[in-house]
């Protein structure tokens, strides 16, 4: 089997939201003992239209892995990947709440204090991950919530109240608020009185 380096931007994850983010896919497939591939095989699955689509082969390929049909079959239908691919479809469907930033870093500081030295190994990597990806929000000035919520609106208004409870933030959001992350919000009468 070979494998492509899994921290290559160029791979398309599920989008987010409805389903969770990378971060979530990596620490939650690593808890039940996927390789990086694998889990890219699952988000890959996702993306093609499931598991029972009938495209393992191609989220394989997607995901950097070289597999016959029937690996590629055998994979799709394995335990562990049934299991990631099934928790991500809950968060997508609202039936589990979308796990909070301090729960995915409280996972990550468990499989750093692993016994196990490919677990600790891995959560270093994500650790460094999630650090860079959070310097990068800093520096590009935050991110637009407003284009966040409106997606969770579309799966479900409960999710979308959960997430800004989650963010520490009331719903519906007032009409001045647009952005987050970098502590400065932005006012849309401001702009339209400058113009």
């Amino acid at each position: 089997m070979t494998v492509l380096d899994y921290t290559d931007d160029s791979f398309r994850w599920p989008d987010t939201p409805p389903y969770p983010r990378s971060d979530w896919w990596l620490v939650a497939g690593a808890e039940l003992g996927l390789e990086p591939d694998q889990i890219r095989f699952c988000a890959a699955l996702i993306n093609l239209g499931g598991p029972d689509s009938r495209n393992n082969s191609m989220a394989a390929r997607l995901a950097g892995m070289e597999l016959s049909r029937t690996e590629a079959f055998r994979l799709a239908r394995s335990v562990r990947v049934r299991k990631l691919i099934t928790a991500a479809e809950d968060i997508k469907t609202g039936k589990h709440k979308p796990i909070s930033e301090s729960e995915i870093n409280e996972r990550i500081d468990r499989m750093i204090r692993s016994q196990n030295d490919q677990w600790a190994a891995r959560g270093i990597e994500l650790h460094e991950r999630r650090t860079e990806r959070r310097r990068q929000e800093q520096a590009s000035g935050g991110t637009d919530i407003r284009a966040e919520l409106r997606g969770l609106e579309e799966i479900s208004p409960e999710l979308a109240a959960e997430y800004c409870k989650l963010k520490g933030i009331s719903y519906p959001l007032p009409h001045d608020v647009i952005q987050w992350g970098n502590g400065a919000d932005k006012s849309e009468d401001a702009n339209a009185v400058t113009e």
